[in-house]
């Protein structure tokens, strides 16, 4: 019977971590300046209130959290300076802890009254993490939060930009009780693999622009050349530089073709 009621208990731990609720989501580890402004994000995930009573951090900073009760949806932040982070960033639901982050990355660990692992995270600042949290303004993001936080992809950095606030000279980003709205970033890039020649008597070429990440509004983006010695804007009918814009959601592409312009002299190749 002893048996059974520790493996059924074992059960029931393991079925506790599996519903964890609690999420470490968001890391200011290395702020412009100071390290005043650093923080940790937690987040409740879950449909049911959780008592933060007793948990505490073992590894990455020393703190012990006592009598918070954190509903659904809302965020707890522990901080290098309570106080500081309060008159930056405006909110106090926060608490001050001891010690500080590695600015070159470490684990973090989060453990109920239990000593129950609830989160951790091992973040680093290098790739493939991202390195502009790293001393350049913004904090590091979970893009989801039921997404993997063990997986540096499934991080970003901060793009939302707290007012007025400025680090020297940086401009400060992080989301402070609201989740993070990462955002895939646009890439545009030309559809020609390897250099195509081209002869004064072709007339004409095609030049194919994709779009990758499209956010659903229209992007404009402005199209230059850098001619070698040899070629010029005399070769061609191309006014550059040029703007070019993909629509909303029904453009991927877009071929731009321009007239060459032959005058019947014999030249070297050009590019």
């Amino acid at each position: 019977m002893k048996k059974l009621m520790s493996t059924l208990f074992a059960i029931c731990m393991l079925a506790n971590f599996a519903t964890a609720q609690i999420v470490i989501t968001e890391i200011m580890y290395n702020n412009p300046g100071a390290d005043d402004l650093e923080f940790i994000e937690l987040f409740n995930s879950g449909n049911a209130a959780v008592n933060l009573d007793g948990y505490h951090f073992t590894q990455g900073v020393n703190d012990t959290i006592f009598n918070v009760m954190i509903n659904p949806g809302e965020f707890y932040y522990v901080a290098e300076d309570d106080a500081a982070f309060t008159a930056a960033f405006g909110a106090t639901n926060v608490e001050s802890w001891s010690g500080s982050l590695n600015n070159g990355g470490e684990d973090i660990v989060l453990r109920d009254n239990s000593g129950f692992a609830v989160d951790s995270v091992d973040y680093d600042d290098n790739l493939p993490w991202s390195t502009i949290p790293d001393g350049e303004g913004s904090s590091l993001e979970l893009c989801d939060v039921s997404a993997d936080n063990a997986d540096p992809n499934n991080w970003e950095p901060s793009t939302t930009e707290v007012a007025g606030l400025t680090l020297v000279s940086a401009n400060v980003y992080a989301s402070i009780n609201s989740l993070s709205t990462c955002i895939d970033p646009i890439i545009i890039t030309f559809d020609n693999n390897n250099e195509d020649v081209i002869s004064e008597a072709d007339g004409a070429y095609t030049v194919r622009i994709v779009i990758s990440n499209p956010n659903g509004v229209a992007t404009t983006f402005q199209l230059d050349a850098a001619m070698s010695s040899t070629a010029s804007a005399a070769d061609h009918d191309l006014t550059l530089p040029m703007t070019q814009t993909f629509e909303i959601g029904n453009d991927s592409m877009i071929d731009l073709t321009f007239n060459i312009i032959d005058d019947a002299e014999i030249e070297a190749d050009e590019v």
